[in-house]
């Protein structure tokens, strides 16, 4: 049995051939900058918001990490300060 290589998924937004290009906050960390730790956090969503979520990423050009990152720093600034660790 053959077996045949899939094609990776693509999203054909606005027709155009060129992906775009990727904002500053989703470019790779430069060697100046020092690493973050980071806690990897198991999350179950319902679907339906996740596809909403991966959708505005995939329009954004900004990956689904940095929007939950910034998603959680505005609800963090949103507490009272006696709520803040």
């Amino acid at each position: 049995m053959a077996t045949t290589q899939r094609k990776p998924m693509t999203f054909d937004i606005d027709g155009g051939s060129e992906p775009a290009p990727l904002p500053p906050a989703a470019r790779k960390q430069s060697a100046a900058e020092p690493a973050i730790k980071r806690q990897h956090i198991g999350a179950r969503v319902p679907q339906d918001k996740y596809r909403q979520l991966k959708a505005h990423a995939v329009l954004t050009g900004i990956p689904v990490q940095a929007l939950v990152e910034k998603i959680i720093d505005q609800y963090l600034a949103s507490l009272p300060k006696q709520d803040r660790a």
